[in-house]
């Protein structure tokens, strides 16, 4: 599967869910969301309309 922004987020909260310390994992998934949501809540210029460059 290869990694985009599109599923970057999923993919990271799949991976710390598996961590070996229950409560760790459910922090970082925590810690995960709210960080890959904070550029769409802030209108970054990815989510302003603007074309992605392709380099």
């Amino acid at each position: 599967m290869s990694v985009d922004e599109d599923n970057i987020t999923e993919l990271a909260v799949r991976l710390w869910a598996t961590a070996h310390s229950p409560r760790l994992g459910e922090l970082m998934t925590a810690l995960v969301r709210h960080l890959h949501e904070s550029p769409v809540r802030c209108g970054s210029p990815r989510t302003s309309g603007r074309p992605r460059s392709s380099g």
